[in-house]
């Protein structure tokens, strides 16, 4: 009976080890990144959204393993990644100060850094423009040491987002060095649409994303998944809510196309100009050839005249009835 009941167990014991290798490799990876709209946030529901979470979305879909994804704060995900509750710290600054416990990745994503300014300014052509205006920011953002950097002295810096846009939209600040993805979806969740204008980029900043150290093989694993994403990464991350908003920018295409849009009014002026300067000409000879006819026929009437005069022998006489004067031929 023992005999019959071992390849029982065997092939239970088998069954149990089949099932549990599944559940094992179907362990979430647990990405944990800041509250950083439109990078990471949560959606009126409270569930997370935004770019990196539909960004890991992709990866997990490539891959085949499952990612559990949370946003909290910044000083709560590095927590969470040093002591074990999460696996991978995403959407790290290049600025951040983080514990020489992390591990990093390379840079994986360019954001611009531009000036944002009231619509009713003008155009400030540089930073020395900016002189007497108060300039907001972002606290821990690089625009806040940039712009001490070239001297703009007036800086207030913000602690988020979503403060800083409420002083604009307070008129408390009517300039701000920011990085336009944020700005732009801060701005456009104000529904601010109309309000400013934004400048030419004056730097990038990067994003990386990073594990605890001796995690160096998790975070290969990770980087290798991204590797062949990486063309729908970069057109993830170049797209995001209000990202159209503001004046256009200056655009060297559309600077060569206004350039060459007043050329062209310029040279249809010039036609114009042209042409009416030769239908004038054109009027004025006609005038002139008429006035030369008509003097032509004078001068023949008078010659006419004269000839007559001279072939007849009999006086003539001409009174003038309004005035009364008279003349009479020799």
């Amino acid at each position: 009976a023992s005999q019959r009941l071992l390849p029982r167990i065997l092939a239970a014991l088998l069954l149990v080890f089949l099932g549990v290798c599944p559940a094992v490799a179907a362990v979430p990876l647990r990405v944990v990144a800041e509250e950083h709209p439109p990078y990471a946030h949560r959606d009126p529901q409270g569930r997370p959204a935004g770019m990196l979470v539909e960004l890991w979305a992709l990866w997990s879909r490539h891959t085949g393993r499952p990612v559990s994804f949370d946003v909290t704060s910044w000083q709560e995900a590095q927590e969470r990644v040093q002591d074990g509750r999460a696996d991978v710290l995403e959407g790290i600054p290049l600025t951040a100060q983080l514990d020489p416990a992390f591990v990093l990745s390379r840079p994986y994503a360019r954001i611009p850094v531009s000036l944002f300014f009231d619509a009713r300014l003008s155009s400030p052509g540089s930073l020395r423009d900016l002189e007497g205006l108060v300039v907001g920011a972002v606290q821990g953002e690089k625009g806040v040491l940039f712009l001490l950097e070239q001297g703009v002295d007036t800086v207030l810096p913000y602690p988020d987002y979503p403060s800083l846009i409420q002083a604009f939209q307070r008129g408390r600040v009517r300039v701000f060095l920011a990085e336009e993805p944020s700005a732009l979806w801060a701005l456009w969740d104000a529904k601010l649409t109309k309000e400013f204008r934004r400048s030419e980029p004056f730097f990038e900043t990067l994003l990386r994303r990073g594990a605890r150290r001796g995690d160096e093989a998790l975070l290969a694993e990770v980087e290798l998944g991204f590797a062949a994403l990486k063309e729908q990464q970069e057109a993830l991350l170049s797209t995001w809510p209000g990202q159209d908003l503001g004046a256009p920018r200056n655009n060297p295409a559309l600077l060569l196309s206004g350039v060459l849009l007043v050329a062209l009014l310029l040279a249809l002026g010039v036609l114009l100009l042209v042409l009416w300067n030769r239908s004038l000409a054109r009027r004025g000879g006609e005038r002139t050839w008429e006035l030369n006819r008509l003097l032509g026929e004078l001068q023949e009437s008078d010659r006419r005249y004269r000839r007559v005069l001279e072939a007849t022998h009999s006086a003539f006489w001409d009174r003038d009835l309004v005035s009364g004067q008279g003349y009479q031929s020799p």
